[in-house]
């Protein structure tokens, strides 16, 4: 019997593992004097998006979520400020094919228990700094070769933290495009608490993973 539990508690424990987000931890510190400067104006794409991916035992979801606005400004070849924000009153689940199943979801996720779109509609992204990353390139077969490391602000229900993530960004006269694959956030330093189990301990393996994994693909074009 003794055994047939410790079996039981083993195979949950490999499954959270497994849904455990693996992506590189942009981190949460405090917030930091946001890059101020001037130069040639491009203002984000319509195209442009935030994916998304939240985990448990045994399971995720993944989706997408459209960006409302956004500009960087571009002096000698360089981006030296910029900001977008992220319409959370479109977040899209895409794993779901039942559409009551995922309008419960989606609900569910703009619903106070998580990121209380009500109240918060939008997010947003300032830039702090971008520091170059040795050895830049463009791609490598699908995978993106990050040339930037960026550092930002990143506000979600009014609470500001500076994160720092891997880019891949191709500035050209006409445009550019900045993405960044999988890095994941602790949404509990952003107050997204619901079934976060550093926060509430009770839940044993009913939890949802601290960790949401974030990707970016923005285009911004020459205003």
């Amino acid at each position: 019997m003794k055994k047939g539990i410790f079996l039981f508690v083993l195979a949950i424990s490999l499954i959270a593992c497994q849904s455990r987000p693996t992506a590189e931890n942009a981190g949460a510190g405090e917030a930091q004097d946001v890059a101020v400067a001037s130069g040639v104006e491009y203002s984000v794409d319509s195209s442009s998006t935030l994916g998304w991916k939240g985990s448990k035992p045994g399971g995720e979801h993944h989706g997408v979520v459209s960006i409302k606005s956004g500009t960087v400004e571009v002096k000698a070849g360089k981006i030296v400020s910029g900001s977008f924000e992220i319409d959370l009153n479109t977040i899209t689940d895409l794993d779901i094919s039942d559409a009551g199943m995922n309008a419960k979801l989606v609900g569910h996720l703009k619903s106070p228990d998580f990121f209380d779109v009500a109240q918060f509609p939008t997010a947003k992204f300032d830039l702090v700094s971008l520091d170059a990353l040795p050895e830049a390139a463009a791609t490598e077969g699908d995978a993106l070769k990050a040339n930037y490391s960026v550092t930002g602000n990143l506000t979600i229900k009014g609470i500001t933290k500076s994160i720092s993530f891997p880019a891949q960004i191709v500035i050209s006269d006409g445009s550019i495009e900045v993405m960044a694959d999988d890095f994941s956030i602790d949404r509990t330093q952003w107050g997204v608490n619901y079934g976060s189990k550093s926060i509430f301990a009770e839940l044993k393996d009913k939890f949802i993973n601290d960790m949401m994994v974030i990707n970016l693909n923005l285009v911004f074009n020459k205003v």
